[in-house]
């Protein structure tokens, strides 16, 4: 940040000869004066604010790029997971058929043991 130099003795003759009173060029010197402090305080703040501004840049690419890997993670575990529920419900099926058949099997011996 550039200062420039500011010469109040300067700037209040200046102002009196402007039919200011001393006072009131005195009390305008001191906003003035203020102002520039004020100006002094809030670059720091400027300078924390891009500072952290570029941080959290790099922090949300950072959690999106997680974000990201444990997205492919989740989409891969449920492709495992549909696949074993798939091989599953096959071989329920397959159990299912087997009782199914060996009932009707017992069923029929049943019946011929006493139909005949």
């Amino acid at each position: 940040m550039t200062t420039a130099t500011f010469d109040t003795h300067r700037f209040i003759k200046k102002m009196t000869a402007e039919q200011f009173t001393e006072k009131q060029a005195e009390t305008i010197v001191e906003a003035i004066r203020e102002a520039n402090g004020v100006e002094r305080e809030i670059s720091p703040l400027k300078h924390d604010t891009e500072r952290f501004r570029s941080e959290m840049k790099t922090d949300f690419a950072t959690l999106e790029h997680t974000m990201q890997a444990d997205l492919k993670d989740v989409k891969s575990d449920l492709l495992k997971l549909a696949e074993m529920n798939k091989k599953d419900l096959e071989l329920t099926k397959r159990e299912i058929i087997i009782s199914v058949g060996g009932m009707v099997f017992a069923l029929a011996g049943f019946i011929k043991f006493f139909v005949h």
